[in-house]
């Protein structure tokens, strides 16, 4: 297992990765049980945008051919990322979970037209996967001036067409499901704010003093907690994307590029090291553990259901450190072949 004592600097931004270590456990606090958990239900919500306001901060360059670079080795990645874990989980849902799985011509439609996974976390890849092929195409037919405006059109029809679709008469997920191409209005808006954030580093973001940083910040914790309590009196509450989520992402990432080194004290920075060699590891595999080992295990020690998100955060730390280790010994060995 890695040492989670001290991060590794070198390989990118302390800030950034402890983030993402948080998005992690949110997404687990989204999925499994926890004391109180509902306490902070309006906060672990932003625990999947996290990742793609992140990536979108790493994937932007002022060099357009940097973009379209890591545009088509993003695009390989989601690919083998796309196709390996739906393997894995039509294996796992055909033989330990007795679902019939069927890998047909209706299969590979739904899964490119409308992101259906076979398990309904891997929503994330085909989602960043499509989010990138419309940027490169944009760029492409040389349409890059409306990529940022795009993404405030996008999140404004997500909005409308999630839980407040009712409340304003618009009945807008009639006309467009809210996940159609593959959660397009959830992952492309978050993506083009981190692009945002990293094109207007140096000239907004860091000449913003640390008080009206904070005080954002905090303001859109207090907004996150009193939209989700309206949502939830009048009866329309759904756990899709809140319209103070946007704003807690945004001044979450602010605060984590103003203090990139926060994440590297002695303290917390196994937490850094974590979104750094693990938090990819955690979404992927959560219900293939949980599968495979832990609900058998809860259903031995029901004590343990009440804390499952701990108990799969445990789990799966250790079996990120083996899947590591086996990944590297691999890569190794077929060095040593060559």
């Amino acid at each position: 297992m890695s040492n989670t004592n001290n991060f590794d600097k070198s390989k990118g931004i302390a800030s950034l990765f402890l983030l993402k270590a948080i998005g992690a456990i949110f997404v687990l606090l989204i999925h499994f049980k926890f004391p109180y958990k509902g306490v902070v239900e309006p906060i672990y919500r932003i625990g999947v945008p996290i990742f793609f306001v992140v990536g979108g901060y790493f994937f932007y360059s002022v060099d357009l051919s940097k973009v379209k670079e890591r545009g088509k080795k993003t695009l390989r990645k989601m690919i083998l990322l796309i196709l390996f874990f739906n393997l894995i989980y039509g294996i796992v849902n055909h033989f330990i979970l007795g679902k019939s799985i069927v890998f047909s011509f209706d299969f590979a439609k739904r899964l490119i037209l409308y992101g259906d996974n076979i398990e309904g976390i891997l929503w994330f890849l085909t989602s960043y996967f499509w989010t990138v092929v419309l940027i490169y195409f944009l760029i492409q037919i040389n349409l890059k001036r409306i990529i940022f405006p795009l993404a405030v059109v996008l999140a404004v029809y997500n909005l409308l067409s999630g839980q407040y679709t009712n409340l304003v008469g618009l009945h807008l997920n009639h006309v467009a499901p809210q996940y159609y191409l593959p959660y397009l209005l959830v992952s492309y808006p978050f993506f083009i704010m981190g692009m945002w954030l990293r094109k207007h580093e140096k000239d907004k973001i860091l000449r913003l003093t640390d008080k009206i940083v904070l005080r954002l910040f905090f303001i859109s914790i207090i907004c996150c907690y009193i939209e989700h309590r309206i949502l939830v009196i009048l009866g329309i509450y759904s756990g899709s994307t809140m319209m103070s989520a946007f704003f807690l992402t945004f001044t979450t990432m602010v605060l984590c590029i103003k203090h990139k080194d926060f994440g590297s004290h002695r303290s917390i920075a196994f937490l850094s090291t974590i979104g750094q060699e693990h938090s990819g590891n955690i979404y992927y595999w959560q219900f293939f553990v949980f599968n495979l080992f832990i609900h058998p295990f809860l259903l031995r020690y029901p004590i343990f259901d009440r804390t499952s998100a701990l108990v799969m955060f445990l789990s799966l730390l250790f079996f990120s450190a083996i899947m590591n280790n086996l990944k590297k010994g691999t890569i190794q060995l077929l060095k040593t072949n060559q």
